[in-house]
């Protein structure tokens, strides 16, 4: 008997559906888009979260949407300026929410290392009109035990209600970095996430000043661990 190949196993055809998908995939993206800026302030179901990041390319696991979920539901309830280190998605999102708000000190502030990401992002934020979003492009600098950006911050509000840490192979310890050079920028309920946290002597250092501020810390272990410390008033 011959051998019967399926056409949707030949490599021509493979190459066109993969082809096909790429072109249609920021439409899919805008799309998803839309629906999450329709549904503001409500938080956006699991299912959409995994939807737009798919069309991002970024299929989630479980534990990143759990953490992109609070990191959605803590900007939702900020009240003033939001710090995040890295851009991506999650920039897009959340400029969205501050956009979304009567609160004219609620804005974004994204720090960026790579001048390149740091043009896309800007890009990605002008297409779409969220002017409550703003690039900085810092770029990274080896400290004392943890890399973190250089720059003036002068230039960034001295009362943020929301730090997003995120840090990766690109900017290990960025958690540190926050906490060590920021902490005069950090408002007196400042609550802070810090995803990617591993190494145990940062996770030992942000516990100690934690402990300092009088601030409980939370640690969401897992694959993509993250923790969360919320300050109390300092006055």
């Amino acid at each position: 008997m011959a051998h019967v190949v399926s056409p949707a196993t030949h490599p021509w055809v493979r190459r066109w559906i993969a082809r096909g998908q790429e072109f249609i995939q920021p439409f899919v993206l805008e799309h998803q888009l839309r629906a999450f800026r329709a549904n503001l302030p409500e938080a956006p179901s699991d299912e959409l979260i995994g939807k737009l990041f798919a069309a991002w390319g970024d299929r989630l696991s479980d534990e990143r949407r759990h953490y992109i979920q609070r990191c959605l539901a803590e900007a939702t309830r900020a009240s003033g300026p939001i710090l995040q280190c890295g851009s991506g998605l999650l920039s897009v999102l959340i400029g969205m929410v501050c956009q979304h708000t009567d609160d004219t000190a609620k804005r974004l502030w994204v720090l960026e290392h790579d001048p390149h990401w740091g043009n896309l992002a800007r890009s990605w934020l002008e297409t779409r009109d969220i002017k409550h979003a703003h690039i900085i492009y810092a770029p990274a600098e080896q400290f004392d035990g943890y890399l973190w950006y250089v720059l003036d911050p002068s230039r960034l509000p001295n009362n943020f209600a929301l730090v997003l840490s995120e840090a990766s192979a690109a900017l290990p310890g960025s958690t540190r970095g926050v906490v060590t050079r920021m902490a005069d920028h950090l408002g007196n309920r400042c609550v802070i996430l810090g995803r990617n946290a591993r190494r145990p002597k940062d996770l030992k250092f942000l516990a100690d000043w934690a402990k300092s501020q009088g601030a409980p810390v939370v640690l969401q272990e897992g694959e993509h661990p993250y923790l969360k410390i919320a300050l109390r008033d300092r006055r």
